[in-house]
């Protein structure tokens, strides 16, 4: 029984930083907000994009990977998701311009689906007696990737982008 026990803890710890890592990649952007038309040399309301366009993909997003993920397998939609949270941090972090930059929110965004997975996962993979920590645990990763999301952006760059300590 403890490989049992040990097998759920990991199912738990995987989907849970599944769930962080895509509020982090929700919320890190949004402390920067007001240097981006500076940096980006565009206009206050296109910057405000990289945020509305994630926001509408996740919206998007969500009931779309949960859908799929019931009818063609949840484990390999997660992967989808992910993978589409990772390829849109790559493309963002070496995009040439701001609208390359907008399409990589949107990949981000989109992987909000890992989320609704996740919970459904859960629900699969654990006993009835796990089922609701998990879930809770599963449900407040938005919330701890938001907080650190916002809480390590705002402290390292505080001053704003050329000030930041390891930002640049």
């Amino acid at each position: 029984m403890p490989d049992a026990r040990r097998r759920q803890s990991l199912v738990i710890g995987i989907l849970a930083t599944c769930g962080i890592s895509v509020a982090l990649t929700q919320t890190l952007i949004i402390p920067l907000l007001p240097i981006f038309p500076r940096e980006l040399n565009t206009s206050v309301g296109n910057a405000s994009w990289l945020v509305t366009s994630s926001l509408v993909a996740g919206a998007v997003g969500a009931p779309v990977f949960g859908r799929l993920g019931d009818m063609h397998g949840k484990r390999q939609w997660l992967l989808v998701a992910i993978g589409l949270m990772a390829a849109g941090s790559a493309l963002g972090a070496l995009a040439p311009e701001f609208t390359v930059l907008v399409v990589a929110r949107v990949l981000q965004g989109a992987a909000l689906g890992a989320l609704p997975l996740g919970i459904s996962l859960m629900r699969d993979e654990l006993p009835e007696d796990r089922v609701d920590s998990g879930v809770a645990l599963m449900s407040a990763t938005l919330g701890i990737g938001a907080a650190a999301g916002l809480s390590s952006v705002g402290c390292c760059c505080r001053d704003g982008v050329g000030a930041c300590r390891g930002c640049r």
